[in-house]
């Protein structure tokens, strides 16, 4: 989930629609006019909606005309575009950060920066053997990203670094694996810490949880 402006946005990986919700129009929400399916969505500072793995295609993305969620198909009187990846990856999940937005694969990151007309963003590739586990299993504030792999954390400040972690024998070693596409991450800023909810033992939802305090470098 997301928003552009007061419209909220959503897209569910399962029946791939992008949805938006106007508040005080009352009834459900819709799928967004001309957008294409995808498995996950994202709205960026500059106001384009980025989908990803669209209409059946696991390794392509697309992005709306700037601040026009319902212009998909690229002109020369619009900023809409789209791009592959070129790897063995699949397009997993995007956050906008500063400067532009990060996409996850499941084998690694690449940084989209806005440069503009022509090309409204520039992609690069930010990181390999850095894939996440699953969809939600990120966090991006600022500049900063922090993500949960498959047997790793890692971090994204420009440049992408695994972090070291005194538990990941304990975290990795007990996760549900069935049930790691339920991986959750999420910010705690009053106490400088991200949390990374996983399924542990038998368990089929999140009840543990590994937390990272970026200030101080520990793990809890």
């Amino acid at each position: 989930m997301d928003n552009m402006g007061e419209i909220g946005i959503s897209c569910f990986d399962v029946d791939g629609r992008i949805n938006e919700y106007q508040p005080g129009g009352g009834g459900l929400a819709t799928v967004v006019t001309n957008s294409p399916t995808a498995k996950a969505a994202f709205v960026t500072d500059e106001k384009f909606l980025f989908a990803l793995a669209i209409n059946g295609d696991p390794r392509a993305y697309a992005w709306c005309s700037q601040d026009e969620r319902t212009v998909w198909t690229p002109t020369s009187l619009n900023s809409a575009g789209d791009l592959p990846i070129n790897e063995v990856g699949l397009l997993m999940c995007g956050a906008k950060i500063k400067g532009g937005a990060l996409l996850w694969t499941t084998t690694g990151l690449y940084f989209n920066e806005f440069v503009g007309r022509p090309d409204i963003y520039g992609s690069e590739r930010a990181g390999n053997n850095c894939g996440i586990i699953g969809r939600n299993a990120k966090v991006v504030f600022g500049s900063s990203a922090y993500w949960m792999g498959k047997k790793k954390f890692f971090s994204f400040r420009g440049y992408t670094q695994t972090l070291e972690c005194d538990i990941e024998d304990y975290v990795f070693g007990n996760i549900n694996e069935d049930y790691a596409h339920k991986v959750w991450a999420h910010h705690r800023p009053q106490f400088s810490e991200v949390w990374f909810a996983y399924p542990h033992g038998s368990a089929t939802e999140c009840s543990h949880a590994a937390i990272f305090n970026y200030e101080k470098g520990y793990w809890n």
